[in-house]
């Protein structure tokens, strides 16, 4: 996910349903500029350290939904995630775009995990 595509995108509001009320209120009161700089910032993008914040998980759940868009994922369709992990960033991704009559299916070897 291009960073400065996405600032663009949050300062017009399309990725309001990712973020908080209180983060997209938030958001909303930063330029775009401050918006890719709190991205990059925090996604370690420019070699830094990742930060655990609300920047970096819509950052990881708008490169998902751009990553099935581009496989083009039908609404209702069956996804499978291999190897899925803790995170919720892949299932937020998958349920926006199956529908309520898609079905997201993980798979894990790791028993810890499952």
């Amino acid at each position: 996910m291009d960073a400065r595509v996405l600032a663009r995108q949050i300062k017009c509001g399309e990725w309001a349903d990712l973020l908080s009320p209180l983060g997209n209120s938030e958001a909303l009161k930063l330029s775009e500029e401050q918006i890719y700089r709190q991205i990059v910032e925090s996604c370690g993008l420019t070699g830094g350290p990742i930060k655990s914040n609300c920047w970096l998980d819509i950052y990881w759940t708008a490169s998902w939904v751009n990553a099935l868009l581009a496989s083009k994922i039908e609404p209702a369709s069956t996804v499978v995630e291999i190897g899925a992990g803790m995170s919720s960033n892949f299932i937020r991704a998958a349920n926006g775009l199956l529908g309520s009559r898609g079905r997201f299916i993980a798979a894990n070897l790791n028993r810890q995990l499952s």
